[in-house]
């Protein structure tokens, strides 16, 4: 069997590239057949004390969510976390995902208005996905600031 593989490596291959390329491109087919779908809900946390490095918290949640800061109005007092798969990841395989959540902090950091988009195909735009990344969000959060 060796033996055949090392007489044929032209041929072993270009079936190699001719089976990577089929699948790259049933992977991109199967995407572009899901729909695109978005959600966007609006949902409030309540602190039991104000906190003046909220923004730095609410970063560092986010970063335990792969999330990145993509926006900051520090007088405002909103911070914008955000992430995607990419256009890569979306052409080689298909599947596109995104998630942002837009934090408010109201009366010194005491009270926060969230809002949270969702977007992508295979089911990743969805309310239940937007509702399951609220609940990591607080969860996380309220660790991090001792609410009881």
């Amino acid at each position: 069997m060796n033996h055949f593989f090392e007489s044929n490596r032209k041929l072993v291959f270009i079936c190699a590239l001719l089976l990577a390329s089929i699948t790259m491109t049933s992977c991109v087919e199967a995407g572009l057949l899901s729909k695109t779908r978005s959600f966007q809900g609006k949902y409030a946390i309540a602190l039991d004390n104000s906190r003046a490095d909220i923004l730095t918290i609410i970063e560092g949640v986010g970063k335990s969510m792969s999330l990145e800061v993509s926006g900051l109005d520090v007088p405002q007092g909103i911070i914008s976390l955000s992430s995607g798969s990419g256009v890569d990841a979306s052409y080689l395989f298909g599947k596109y995902a995104s998630k942002s959540i837009i934090v408010r902090t109201l009366e010194s950091g005491k009270k926060l208005e969230i809002e949270i988009l969702v977007a992508g195909n295979f089911g990743t735009g969805v309310k239940e996905v937007a509702d399951k990344v609220f609940n990591e969000f607080k969860m996380k959060l309220l660790e991090k600031v001792g609410n009881s």
